[in-house]
């Protein structure tokens, strides 16, 4: 059956933050956890990632991914190295 694959949609772009609440949703079934692809997304947005402890430029898609996973009951994953 399909639903017993589980996936972990990764957002790395404005389009994927825009969507995020829906496709965990619509897939709530498969979807365990969301993760953030950092580096996709500062380029998708046009700007050079500046790798520092706090990363402002990103706080504002770390903090909804937390929020969607929190109202998801999954889990939130921050960018991969």
């Amino acid at each position: 059956e399909k639903e017993s694959i589980k996936v972990i949609p990764t957002i790395e772009t404005a389009l994927g933050v825009v969507n995020m609440f829906g496709i965990c949703d619509e897939f709530k079934e498969r979807v365990v956890g969301i993760a953030f692809g950092g580096d996709d997304y500062a380029r998708d947005m046009g700007f050079t990632r500046k790798v520092t402890q706090f990363e402002p430029e990103l706080l504002y898609v770390r903090s909804e991914i937390a929020v969607i996973a929190k109202a998801c009951n999954i889990l939130s994953l921050d960018t991969p190295h």
